[in-house]
């Protein structure tokens, strides 16, 4: 809050004239250079110092109310060249030398003065007759620092003063309290930061320099990594998500200001306390859509909007990064109960600070401190303070993991980190609509508490625009800080936006912006301030549902290469290929590969390496050693899965001395999520990716894209090089275990038809079952149709590839499309899925005369509307047999269509004119003048062909007859009068 100068310095400065004191002191080394301004006698005697300021600018602080980056404030002394200050300079390092700058008058004792900046001397420039300071805010020491110190389970203001420290700022310059977490008590004291991370996007210590003792006192090098820490980034980002400011306060202290719109005002101006208002025109902000960009994991993101805003204002979107207090922490265990738990060693969650020891008080999660876990797209809120497990197998897990200072180097100091954190007093599932779409086992979790936080705060003050004003006051209200609240009487000011038609004490605006003019003819005091709230704001609906990753379907493996980070599972870019050289030597050719790990390994050319005879051979290349691996087994057996790190390579048959073939088992494809186009995760052909199991890297893993929920891996299923096309597909073993494969769910509109098909193949007379299940757009089963079967018949005959398909289309209610392939316990053989698709089929229909023949009258000359009863097929449901719109097609979207319609009819005696219509919405479209026999009975027949005609959604089309002179009927040969047609593009 505002600083609190003395009553004599109020007194002093309230005064009708002013001519105030700039008094400058120089912490030099044995002594002190003081100086000022006047130069007239008069000052207290306790204000010593030669009067060597000759003059002074601005002292200017500021911060933005957005992001809140560190400003590196600067102020620039003249002092009158004389013997004093050469003196000085011949004895003296003035570089980097600390000047404190107070304001007072010649009556006040220093001990009155206020201080209006302070830091060190960054730069000396001498002219003829002065010498020129410039100095730069203490703030600025962290500005170039990087540091190597290491925390856990540290508040991050608690790192930011550490910082400081390290950069040279001495404890006494540091305002405490501001740095001290627990004064943050009602909204972000629970926030935590830890260095040490499960991954990071960050410059890694080598874990050389890091030794862990293990559980039973073991000594052992630790692979996991810290962070080199970019200060000023950290300081940036730090600043930024927890709302805070920093600069120096009228103590001359580094300080702290975090906002809180529920703080109190710290004074209100009336209109003749303040002169030349403005409101400013540029920067009126506008944030109603906030994404969140986690970078240390490459792509993961959520958004949270204000609808309320974006309905008024159109979308006005704001990204912010996060490098450091966003960390991947875990993977998630469900609990029993349903609450997350993460394991694998668990750092910096919010929360957590003193996890170990037991968190209590304002370090622990309450309903009024929730904290949020985000795993893939779904974000679980927790209201309870968080639980550990900190037992494996019966065992305390005691990782010591030494800490390390700020050159590097360990210190005697030790933590302790929980294996598995439970997220406690969590609704289930509390963001409806946006649940993650996988099981949530085996897949990370993030923490993006204060990402969640700060997305809140920006839509709760700038949804609606937060205008800035300028005002000029006199030089008594030196004493108020960055960050302070203050209010006005102003009949100036206008927002529509915000429903203001001017300003009272009702409304809060922040001081932005403090400019003081302590010398000169224009002495006082400049504010800019931004809005903060007021009473009774505009209404906001800010959005419970958080946004996908990339804002469209992903496959499953493909988000857990992204969770780490990396595009690459066991891939190569190009290169490393298997040649198969001399006896049972065989080679490998240059190139570059990446591991799951993240790791990418280049090797030279003419690497080689030796098989085993007889054995079915499978090279692979180590993604951080270099090395290449081989792992044999019998000749036809099944591939082994991956090792730890490998990059697959090849198979190798060899016979007793030689090599015989080489398969070639690459998987091409290094690419970071940035050259990733989001359109070609989720394919429009097919809808379904990977859907001939082509891209299965690792045995013993399930394909990218897809899923199951029973069987085992390599027990009762597995991949098969038996393809029906390209390389692999997926083989069901004869085990006594039902075995049910999902894939991940891809769009489907229910207004188009799709042709869902499958190549199967078995070993045995036994049914292969594949269905389609619907989901709504929340991810939930349809309330229509929950699923449609596409096959599940014993295949006619075995040992070949049988297609089987179904033309389907979506319920009414649905958004996503799901495969389910299925084999029954103990079937009897091996089967095969292979070449799945699903693929639109443009909306087309044909009907005709039902069964029972025609019998239609049509009277003479009149236009008479032909209904056809009897589909031979209807794609999309577009035509209608039955009720009011009997005998309409109607279009599902807009396009380009065609219509066929033929009618056959018998009559009495010739009719003089046979012609038929085809009608949209009611109107000619097409005619065609048929044909008659003269032979008893008399025979007509017309053809109307549309050709392509332009429809709009809803838009109908009917066929008509006219017969002159004579009634007649519809002939009663089923398929001698139809009406088709089909969308054409």
């Amino acid at each position: 809050m505002a600083g609190s100068p003395s009553a004599a310095w109020l007194l002093e400065m309230r005064k009708g004239t002013v001519e105030p004191v700039v008094h400058c002191s120089i912490a030099l080394s044995g002594t002190t250079m003081d100086f000022h301004n006047w130069t007239c006698g008069g000052l207290d005697s306790t204000v010593t110092g030669d009067p060597l300021l000759s003059d002074m600018a601005s002292v200017s602080q500021q911060t933005d109310p957005v992001v809140r980056s560190t400003q590196m404030s600067e102020v620039t002394l003249t002092l009158t060249d004389d013997g004093k200050i050469r003196g000085l300079a011949d004895t003296q390092t003035l570089y980097n030398s600390t000047v404190t700058i107070k304001l007072g008058t010649a009556n006040l004792a220093l001990s009155d003065f206020v201080v209006i900046f302070k830091g060190p001397i960054i730069r000396i420039h001498p002219t003829p007759g002065q010498v020129l300071l410039k100095v730069a805010d203490m703030g600025s020491l962290i500005y170039e620092k990087r540091s190597r110190r290491t925390y856990y389970s540290a508040h991050p203001f608690e790192v930011m003063k550490q910082m400081l420290l390290d950069s040279g700022v001495v404890v006494g310059d540091i305002h405490t309290a501001s740095f001290t977490p627990s004064n943050y008590s009602d909204d972000i004291s629970h926030y935590c930061y830890s260095s040490k991370q499960y991954y990071t996007g960050g410059e890694h210590i080598s874990s050389k320099t890091h030794w862990r003792y293990d559980y039973g006192g073991i000594l052992t090098l630790d692979n996991s990594a810290f962070l080199i820490l970019d200060c000023r980034d950290f300081v940036d980002e730090t600043l930024a998500l927890t709302r805070t400011s920093m600069f120096i306060d009228t103590d001359g202290k580094v300080k702290l200001q975090h906002y809180n719109s529920s703080n109190a005002i710290v004074k209100h101006f009336t209109a003749d306390e303040y002169s030349e208002f403005s409101q400013l025109e540029e920067d009126v902000q506008i944030y109603n859509e906030i994404e969140c960009q986690m970078v240390n994991n490459k792509g993961q993101l959520f958004t949270r909007q204000d609808n309320a805003s974006i309905t008024r204002n159109a979308k006005q979107p704001l990204q912010i990064d996060s490098s450091y207090l966003s960390p991947v922490t875990g993977k998630v265990r469900k609990q029993p109960g349903g609450n997350p738990g993460a394991s694998d060693q668990v750092l910096g969650f919010c929360g957590t600070r003193n996890l170990v020891a037991g968190v209590s008080g304002d370090e622990s999660i309450t309903a009024d401190r929730p904290c949020y876990w985000m795993n893939r797209c779904e974000i679980f809120k927790g209201t309870a303070a968080l639980t550990y497990d900190g037992w494996v197998q019966g065992n305390q897990y005691t990782t010591h993991d030494r800490f390390i200072d700020d050159d590097g180097d360990l210190t005697s100091d030790f933590f302790v980190g929980p294996v598995q954190v439970t997220l406690n007093g969590m609704a289930t599932r509390p963001f409806a609509g946006n649940q993650a779409d996988i099981d949530n086992s085996e897949h990370y979790v993030y923490d993006v508490t204060i990402l969640y936080d700060f997305a809140s705060y920006v839509l709760e003050r700038f949804s609606h625009s937060a205008p800035k004003i300028q005002f000029n006051l006199s030089i008594e209200y030196a004493y108020l800080e960055i960050g302070d609240f203050i209010s006005l009487d102003n009949d100036v000011f206008l927002s529509t936006e915000l429903d203001l038609n001017g300003l009272d004490s009702a409304v809060k605006f922040e001081i932005t912006q403090k400019e003081i003019t302590p010398l000169g003819s224009d002495v006082g005091v400049s504010l800019t301030c931004v809005y903060a709230t007021q009473t009774s704001p505009p209404t906001r609906t800010l959005a419970d549902e958080i946004g996908d990753m990339y804002k469209i379907m992903s496959p499953s493996a493909l988000q857990s290469d992204i969770d780490l980070g990396v595009m690459a599972n066991s891939v190569i870019g190009g290169g490393l290929e298997l040649g198969l050289g001399s006896g049972l030597d065989g080679t490998v050719s240059e190139g570059i590969g990446a591991s799951a790990s993240g790791w990418m390994r280049q090797i030279p050319p003419d690497v080689t390496f030796r098989a085993v005879a007889n054995r079915d051979n499978y090279i692979g290349i180590d993604g951080i050693t270099g090395t290449i691996s081989v792992m044999s087994g019998p000749l036809g057996g099944s591939e082994p899965p991956l090792k730890s790190n490998e990059i697959r390579l090849g198979k190798v048959v060899s016979g007793a001395s030689s090599l015989s073939s080489a398969v070639d088992l690459r998987q091409f494809g290094i690419a970071s999520v940035n050259q990733i186009d989001p359109l070609a995760v989720a394919p429009g052909l097919f809808n379904l990716w990977n859907n001939s199991f082509d891209i299965w890297p690792n045995t013993a893993e399930t394909p990218p894209g897809w899923d199951y929920d029973q069987g085992v891996i390599l027990t009762d299923f597995e991949r098969s090089s038996t393809a029906h096309n390209s390389v692999h597909s997926l083989k069901t073993l004869n085990t006594a275990t039902n075995v049910r494969f999902n894939s991940r769910k891809f769009p489907v509109d229910p207004n188009k038809s799709y042709d869902a098909s499958v190549y199967l193949q078995t070993s045995a007379a036994f049914a292969l079952r594949m269905d389609v299940y619907w989901y709504k757009a929340d991810r939930t089963a349809s309330s229509v149709t929950a699923s449609v079967i596409i096959t599940n018949a014993n295949l006619s005959s075995t040992g070949a590839w049988h297609q089987k398909n179904s033309i389907v289309t979506p319920p009414s209610d649905a958004a996503y499309g799901k495969f389910v392939l299925f084999r029954a316990a103990s079937p009897g053989g091996v089967g095969y899925f292979d070449d799945l698709k699903f693929r639109e089929v443009p909306a087309g229909f044909r009907a005709k005369t039902p069964s029972a023949g025609g019998g239609t009258s049509i009277a003479k000359d009149t236009d008479t509307a032909i209904v056809f009863t009897a589909e031979t097929h209807d794609y999309g449901g577009v035509y209608t047999t039955s009720g009011g719109s009997a005998g309409r097609f109607t279009a599902p979207e807009n396009g380009v269509y065609e219509f066929t319609y033929t009618a056959q009819v018998q009559c009495a005696a010739a009719p003089t004119l046979v012609a038929g219509y085809l009608l949209k919405n009611g109107s000619n479209i097409a005619v065609a003048l048929g044909a008659h026999q003269s032979v008893s009975p008399f025979t007509a027949s017309v053809t109307v062909q549309s050709g392509p005609i332009e429809l709009e959604a809803g838009d109908y089309v009917t066929p008509s007859l006219h017969i002159g002179n004579q009634t007649a009927t519809l002939v009663t040969a089923v398929d001698d009068s139809y009406f088709s047609g089909r969308r054409v593009q």
